[in-house]
């Protein structure tokens, strides 16, 4: 894919003919998730199979005072399928990294924590969440060697067979894209000028798909 994007910069093939290279090898691989015709695709799973990794690339612990030893454990870079437990993506995040266990500690008798820690730093991550969620401008993400901070890259409102998204520039401003508006992109205005809600809201669109770089 990472060639496909230097070949359509270098004006070699189409956006058109590259997506179309990527359908059919995912439609050759997984037919019944990538099919042909009117039927539609979710783009989470177009998402987690384009960015699958086979390698184990976090660990868990329980912990309280008492930590548990580790163990490897998988963990995406597309986080979706999460309750909603919280307002913002950036909770949302802290929920799949930490979470309740049933266990207790044996030395203190208090409940025991679920931690989650990256080997491998993902260079992009996924959220999905629906409008109801405000989309923070940053989040953090904890790795065996400390804190990274991840910020705000794009946001793709769907449903059904209608797709919208902002692109956010290292500048910081904000273009909006509608497929169905044409090809160019819309500038509305920097991103510290939008509130974290406004962000959520994309005219009809149910839910989103937000991208952290």
């Amino acid at each position: 894919m990472s060639q496909g994007f230097a070949d359509v910069q270098d004006g070699k093939l189409s956006v058109e003919r590259l997506r179309n290279n990527i359908r059919r090898v995912l439609h050759s691989e997984f037919p019944n998730l990538f099919p042909y015709g009117h039927q539609g695709t979710s783009i989470v799973e177009l998402v987690e199979k384009m960015f699958y990794d086979e390698q184990s690339n976090a660990s868990a612990q329980l912990q309280c005072d008492f930590v548990d030893d580790a163990v490897t454990d998988r963990l995406s870079s597309v986080i979706h399928g999460i309750p909603r437990v919280s307002n913002t993506t950036r909770d949302q995040l802290r929920t799949t990294l930490v979470s309740d266990s049933r266990l207790r500690c044996p030395e203190c008798i208090s409940p025991l924590k679920n931690v989650l820690t990256f080997l491998h730093l993902p260079k992009v991550f996924f959220m999905a969440v629906s409008q109801e969620i405000s989309i923070s401008k940053s989040i953090q993400v904890r790795t065996s060697s400390g804190i990274n901070i991840f910020h705000l890259n794009g946001i793709i409102y769907h449903e059904g067979f209608h797709f919208t998204s902002r692109i956010i520039k290292q500048n910081g401003t904000v273009w909006f894209h509608d497929g169905q508006l044409g090809i160019g992109f819309i500038l509305e205005k920097h991103l510290n000028q939008f509130k974290t809600i406004e962000l959520s809201n994309c005219n009809e669109h149910e839910a989103c798909l937000v991208v952290y770089t």
